[in-house]
């Protein structure tokens, strides 16, 4: 630690404190939410079974096998949840807040590496509180271990780099190098190929900017033939063939003119890559057919948008506000840059490349989900802090006075929303009261704690505001950080409500207790049936869900008498639509795509490819006649817009059809719950429910009892 140019006491008693801090801001309350999402319970579900099975190989939700992501953060999940009795909300998340943890430390050494002491401290407080990073260190999931495995290898890759001895000669220390190999692996575990991908192409920009163009231009190259190839009707094999040799083609190329050191160097690296990330890809290869088809889907169909398709401008709208307060003062690292001297613009080049990079590489594939672009959040944090320590040790015009206002600005944005706290929420109480919106913020109960968050919050506005004004830059961005602490805490207090109203355990619980009623050796079958949570489900209820896509499957399962109940769970619009060719069109346009695939991969299914004209809007009646767009189509079912406030009853000829289309089946229904609000439906037509109760569970039992008698 000594070559970073601070005693080595001094750098081990900060990253205690910045372990220390980030323990508190991580870890209150981690496990006192559900999980909310399907990639939650995924995660937590497969592990599960791993540590009860013993086979870490495979991964498996039920009988199904999960190929789409490698098992890095199975296996962390796992290993988190062996001083436990069973895999839960808490210990599923500890992986990713200890990477959060360990997110902070590396951008410290970053900072420490790239500029002074100030600025290490200043990008650690950054990373730590900027709410992208932060929401997704509290989450069960892959993307915030991917994010510490990728820090690690561009951490290691500057140090391999940029350390240079007393005479300014690059040192080029084999352990950065071997490190950085090593760190790209576990990122490759973690979720394929992105993570060496990123740091490819980053490297490749830098050094390009830097007058060595060489290396693009082999990449290029690469990826034009890989065009051509794919043009000529090639198919998507090599996706991961081309790249992969163009950067080890790179590496060797650049090595070749270094010496025969670094050569050894990257192929002792390369070895430890591939000792790490290649076992499992041969074991599933050896012991699965088509694993490696489902895998390059997966990678490569990224890139050809099958789902969650999104425009090129999401992400930089997403960053602009899932960045803040700390992307605004970020921004001011290009101004900044073209007053410092060549040497030292170098240095901070390589981190607006990295931000920069990082936003146009998520940004070009067609599917795109919010926590995608989290790379970009650790170089966003250091441009922040160097911006921050340069422009008070040396104020240069035009960003000072950038700094100045962007940092008054903050304050006053944390000044007003701490005053508008209260007249929120009696709004919000409002609008509940009047049946306009089901959403209070807190209960009554929490109003005192907010209102003490409120009051300290306003008085840290008035002092970023005064900071800011007297040009103390580093006091003012120490305000920042406990303004946004307090706002996190403030997340914490709404979170027991908003638990309730995103949470799906109180769904699990409703039907288990019904099938706690079943009698001995009964025979019983849970399907989900155009829900997308089924992990969540089957992590839940601790036992198997099985998912189907398509009304003619489900009558093909309903019509096989094998079980002597069948519990349905669905959603309002499907049950509705229940029994139709045509399921559903959705609301959005853009979700076309994912539909299509589904109908694609869906064998039973004899829908039509949707059009992805005109289909917003919504639809009053039952029977929208479209024959001429979707002539295969008897109905076509489109989500129902009903304003909020709205009560929803069960549609009498929605019930009808249903119990027609059992009846074919030889079922019959014996309930309908719905589940959120645990209201049975059954005894009548005209009981109202809340508009938030979509989700339904259907209880089926065939038509003929066990003693063979109607």
């Amino acid at each position: 630690m000594e070559e970073l140019g601070q005693p080595k006491k001094h750098i081990l008693k900060d990253l205690i404190l910045i372990a220390i801090l980030g323990a508190v801001l991580i870890s209150p309350h981690l496990g006192v939410r559900d999980l909310w999402t399907s990639g939650e319970a995924r995660v937590a579900q497969v592990a599960r079974q791993m540590r009860k099975s013993g086979d870490w190989v495979v991964p498996r939700i039920g009988d199904e096998i999960r190929l789409k992501k490698p098992p890095m953060a199975y296996w962390l999940t796992m290993f988190a949840s062996l001083p436990f009795d069973d895999v839960d909300e808490f210990n599923s998340r500890i992986p990713s807040a200890i990477s959060f943890i360990g997110v902070m430390l590396f951008i410290y050494l970053f900072g420490l590496s790239l500029s002074d002491r100030k600025t290490a401290w200043l990008s650690a407080l950054a990373i730590g509180t900027t709410g992208a990073v932060w929401l997704e260190g509290r989450t069960t999931g892959i993307e915030m271990p991917l994010l510490f495995f990728n820090v690690m290898a561009i951490y290691f890759w500057w140090r391999y780099h940029d350390d240079t001895d007393k005479d300014g000669k690059q040192i080029r220390a084999t352990k950065w190098l071997i490190l950085c190999y090593g760190s790209l692996g576990l990122s490759f575990l973690q979720k394929g190929p992105v993570g060496p991908l990123l740091l490819l192409l980053i490297t490749l920009i830098y050094l390009a900017l830097k007058g060595n163009w060489k290396p693009l231009a082999c990449t290029i190259l690469a990826g034009i033939s890989f065009g051509i190839y794919k043009a000529a009707g090639g198919g998507t094999g090599v996706f991961l063939g081309v790249p992969i040799a163009a950067g080890i083609a790179i590496i060797f190329y650049t090595a070749m003119r270094a010496g025969k050191k670094p050569i050894l160097q990257h192929l002792g690296g390369l070895l430890l890559f591939a000792a790490i990330s290649v076992p499992w890809y041969l074991a599933i290869y050896f012991r699965l057919d088509d694993a490696m088809g489902i895998w390059i889907r997966e990678s490569a169909g990224r890139f050809e948008g099958f789902d969650h398709l999104k425009s090129f401008t999401y992400f930089p709208m997403k960053v602009l506000g899932d960045g803040q307060p700390w992307v605004l003062i970020a921004l001011i690292a290009p101004f900044l840059l073209m007053h410092l001297p060549l040497a030292e613009k170098r240095r901070y080049l390589f981190v607006v490349t990295w931000a920069a990079v990082s936003l146009v590489f998520f940004s070009i594939p067609a599917s795109k989900k919010s926590y995608y672009v989290l790379p970009i959040y650790p170089a966003l944090a250091l441009m922040a802090g160097f911006v921050i320590s340069l422009i008070e040790s040396r104020p240069i015009q035009k960003p000072h006075q950038l700094l100045r206002w962007t940092l008054m600005v903050c304050g006053g944005i944390v000044f007003v929303a701490s005053l508008a706290v209260h007249p929120l929420w009696r709004f919000a109480e409002h609008l509940r009261l009047k049946g306009v919106s089901d959403f209070s913020p807190v209960y009554s109960q929490n109003m005192g704690t907010l209102i003490v968050f409120a009051v300290i919050g306003g008085i840290l506005g008035l002092v970023l505001i005064i900071t800011a004004k007297r040009d103390n830059f580093t006091y003012a961005a120490i305000a920042i950080f406990l303004a946004t602490a307090i706002s996190f805490n403030i997340y914490e207090t709404l979170a027991p409500q908003r638990n309730i109203q995103k949470s799906d355990r109180a769904v699990c619980e409703n039907l288990i207790n019904s099938l706690k009623d079943a009698p001995l050796n009964a025979k019983d079958r849970i399907i989900s049936y155009g829900l997308s949570g089924t992990p969540i489900f089957t992590f839940y209820m601790k036992r198997d869900v099985d998912r189907i896509l398509s009304s003619l499957g489900l009558i093909e399962e309903l019509a096989t008498g094998k079980y002597d109940r069948i519990f349905i769970l669905t959603q309002e619009k499907d049950y509705v639509a229940f029994g139709c060719d045509f399921l559903v069109i959705p609301e959005k346009t853009e979700d076309a795509g994912k539909v299509n695939d589904l109908i694609s991969r869906d064998e039973t299914s004899q829908l039509t490819p949707l059009n992805s004209m005109n289909l917003t809007g919504k639809v009053e009646e039952l029977n929208a006649p479209w024959p001429e767009l979707y002539p295969k189509a008897s109905v076509v079912q489109v989500r129902l817009n009903k304003p909020k406030g709205e009560d929803w009853r069960i549609p009498e000829e929605a019930r009808a059809q249903l119990e027609s289309v059992l009846a074919g089946a030889g079922c019959r229904i014996i309930s309908i719950h719905a589940m959120l609000e645990k209201v049975d439906l059954s005894e009548t037509a005209n009981h109202s429910i809340w508009l938030k109760a979509k989700k339904l569970s259907i209880e089926v039992q065939p038509a003929t009892d066990s003693s063979g008698n109607e």
